[in-house]
């Protein structure tokens, strides 16, 4: 007997995406989630601001890899704007994160990111979907 999908060809795709977004996310999935898009656009952003500096800079930069430098930075904008329709499409399946507390592996993480020095608290708080101020009580309290 060939194997059956729960889902058949008839039903349409909104029940497929409906069921999907019932899938339990905890807050860490979620700011996971946040962190690794925003981390892909940071370094689409590095990219561009030097291949542009590079081609601006030199002196010696003949037309021929001026020009491919600029293709390049306009490759990266392209990219950019991939970046930030994902990030729109995720933030629609992806449920804001509840009002509940923080639970004490979530803390942990926030310590251990924050003492990474890759992260603010202002971002951090964006990813949790908490207030700055959490973030800042969360990270004093590790120095106690």
């Amino acid at each position: 007997m060939p194997f059956e999908d729960n889902i058949t060809p008839k039903e349409p795709a909104v029940q497929v995406v409906q069921t999907a977004q019932q899938q339990s996310f905890s807050r860490s999935d979620i700011a996971t989630t946040r962190r690794a898009v925003q981390d892909l656009k940071d370094q689409t952003q590095k990219l561009s601001t030097a291949i542009l500096q590079i081609a601006a800079t030199s002196p010696d930069c003949p037309r021929g890899a001026f020009e491919a430098a600029w293709q390049q930075r306009q490759q990266l904008n392209q990219v950019q704007q991939q970046l930030n329709s994902l990030e729109q499409q995720i933030s629609n399946y992806l449920p804001h994160a509840s009002t509940a507390r923080l639970t004490d592996k979530e803390r942990k993480e926030i310590q251990g990111l924050y003492r990474s020095g890759l992260y603010t608290q202002g971002q951090l708080a964006d990813q949790y979907g908490v207030t700055q101020p959490t973030i800042s009580d969360i990270t004093k309290s590790a120095k106690s």
